[in-house]
C-alpha cells in the first residue's frame, strides 16, 4: 500500500498498545533523527475525543538512538494531537519510554481555533493570546506532523496527492 508523501521517512511498523511516556523517532533525510515523546492518550481537542497528545523535541541527532537529555531540550513545535496512523504505519517507531510527570505535560503552547470563532486557546479549550508556540486546536496525523516538523526545519513540505 501506497501511503501520502511525507518528508519523515519510513521506517518500522509499531502494532503494540502505546503508552504515555512512549518516545518515538523520527527520521529525515541526510542521517537526521528527530524525537518526540506521547504526552497523553486521551486528550479532547476541537471537539474530537481520544487524540494523542506529542511534543517534538529541538533535537537533530545523527544518532538513532534516544538521547539522554531529550525531555531537557525545548520544543521545536507547538505539541500536536494525532492519531495512530503515524505509529501504525512505520513513521514513527517507538524506541523507548520516559514517564510522564505531570509538571512536564504544561507546554504553555496556544492552539488556533477556527469554530466557534477564530482565536487562540490553551489546551482546555480557553481563549489565550497568542504566543510564539502556535499549534492546531484539532486532531492532527503524520502527514500535517510532517508539516510543522518541514516548516519548522525550513524545508519545503513534501507535495500533496493533488499537487501532483
Amino acid at each position: 500500500m501506497e501511503y501520502p508523501a511525507t518528508n519523515v521517512i519510513h521506517q518500522v511498523a509499531y502494532k503494540k498498545r502505546l503508552k504515555v511516556g512512549d518516545v518515538f523517532r523520527l527520521e529525515y533525510p541526510d542521517n537526521k533523527f528527530i524525537f518526540g515523546r506521547v504526552m497523553t492518550l486521551d486528550s479532547e481537542v476541537g471537539g474530537f475525543p481520544d487524540c494523542i497528545k506529542i511534543h517534538i523535541y529541538n533535537i537533530i541527532s545523527e544518532q538513532s538512538e534516544l538521547p539522554k537529555d531529550l525531555i531537557q531540550s525545548s520544543l521545536l513545535v507547538a505539541p500536536v494531537f494525532v492519531n495512530k496512523l503515524g505509529f501504525s504505519r512505520g513513521y514513527m517507531p517507538v524506541i523507548g519510554n520516559i514517564p510522564v510527570e505531570s509538571s512536564q505535560n504544561i507546554d504553555g503552547a496556544c492552539y488556533l481555533s477556527v469554530f466557534p470563532k477564530c482565536c487562540h486557546v490553551d489546551e482546555a479549550g480557553n481563549q489565550v493570546e497568542e504566543n510564539e508556540l502556535e499549534g492546531v486546536w484539532g486532531l492532527g496525523n503524520y502527514r500535517t506532523m510532517d508539516d510543522s516538523i518541514s516548516k519548522a526545519l525550513g524545508i519545503p513540505e513534501a507535495p500533496d496527492d493533488d499537487d501532483e
